[in-house]
């Protein structure tokens, strides 16, 4: 239910004053805590970020969360080796790699939304080795990105699918994930011209609602 699922938001914590990806993580920071149930990892003050992030990834707290939410940078060659890069250097204490994702079930089955350069970029014949991690952990839909996204784009991006998946739009009717993508892509079209929702991709439940079952079928007349 809408009302008791969390979103970790994992943001990246580079913060130099040129690094526009660290400018927009504040600027997201800002916007979702505004919002119920949101959750930051990591926390602004903590001595040991990527040990949060590992610890946040292996059992996400506070339950249940729905939707795992990342905005950094993604470092891919044909699918494989993927790691995501939090901080504004490429040291390992700044990323975290795919091996570093604990490989136990996430009970929530959540929704995993990589906003990140070639999340989900794989050989023609393999997948992302990102994607097929969450996967093999639960995670019922993973929103990733096919190509390099403008990183101001990519966060008005994150802002504009989390006003209609969240109901911001529309308070009264849930959305399913994969009809969120598609309104999301038509606003930028139709309001500013813009096809940069093409960028993304949505793997696997398309029918993925953040409601209870009864809403679902109440809301939609199904039975």
């Amino acid at each position: 239910d809408l009302s008791e699922v969390h979103t970790l938001n994992f943001l990246y914590w580079g913060s130099g004053p040129n690094d526009q990806v660290g400018v927009e993580s504040q600027w997201q920071r800002t916007a979702f805590s505004a919002w119920p149930l949101q959750s930051f990892v990591p926390n602004s003050n903590s001595a040991d970020r990527k040990r949060d992030v590992i610890a946040a990834l292996e059992a996400p707290q506070p339950a249940p969360a729905g939707i795992l939410y990342f905005y950094c940078h993604c470092n891919v060659k044909d699918g494989s080796e993927a790691s995501l890069q939090f901080g504004d250097s490429a040291t390992v204490q700044d990323v975290v790699e795919a091996a570093d994702i604990y490989p136990g079930k996430l009970d929530s089955g959540p929704l995993v939304f990589a906003n990140a350069c070639t999340t989900v970029t794989s050989d023609p014949q393999g997948t992302s080795e990102l994607e097929s991690r969450f996967f093999g952990r639960g995670a019922r839909a993973f929103l990733g990105t096919e190509t390099k996204v403008p990183e101001i784009f990519a966060s008005r991006f994150a802002w504009l699918f989390f006003q209609f998946f969240l109901r911001k739009v529309a308070p009264c009717k849930p959305m399913p994930a994969g009809e969120t993508l598609a309104q999301a892509r038509m606003f930028l079209w139709t309001q500013y011209r813009n096809p940069g929702g093409l960028f993304y991709s949505l793997i696997n439940q398309y029918n993925l609602y953040l409601a209870s079952g009864s809403e679902v079928e109440s809301k939609l007349g199904k039975r």
